[in-house]
């Protein structure tokens, strides 16, 4: 009875409540982020090695190789900024790869909209200038002529 007591009272671990042990990886994880929220440079290094391969394509994918580079620079400035809001809910490689789609995202969306509005400038350029009225080739000389014989505060100076 007393084993069976003690047993009971002892406290509960993840092993007896069959909860699986957490996996090498996923500690080498939890500790690298650690060292990167405490500012550790070398980790950051390794983060972005271990990281930056893996960005770089599924950045190129969606706003295409000529952006990549500049793109992955941004996520991972992003990411190293924002690693103490890390809250470890997903796998470090999940929240960076979310990180990586919004920003390509972000930039391929801000790239069509400055291609339409050069569309939209080139088309206007293109549309042709209403032809010069035939009337008195002197009214731009009499125009200034009169404006001239206005008092300064008519004329706004």
């Amino acid at each position: 009875m007393q084993a069976a007591l003690s047993k009971l009272l002892s406290p509960i671990t993840p092993q007896a409540q069959g909860a699986p042990e957490a996996s090498p990886a996923l500690c080498a994880e939890r500790q690298l982020v650690a060292a990167c929220q405490a500012g550790d440079l070398a980790a950051q290094q390794q983060f972005y090695l271990r990281y930056a391969r893996r960005v770089f394509g599924l950045v190129a994918r969606i706003a295409g190789a000529g952006e990549a580079d500049e793109i992955t620079q941004e996520v991972f400035l992003r990411a190293l900024r924002g690693i103490g809001a890390f809250r470890g809910d997903s796998q470090l490689s999940t929240w960076l790869y979310r990180l990586a789609v919004n920003a390509a995202l972000a930039h391929a969306t801000r790239c069509q909209a400055r291609q339409r509005g050069q569309a939209g400038e080139e088309a206007l350029e293109q549309v042709a200038a209403e032809p010069t009225a035939k009337g008195d080739p002197f009214l731009r000389e009499r125009l200034q002529r009169a404006m001239d014989e206005l008092p300064a505060v008519a004329r706004g100076q």
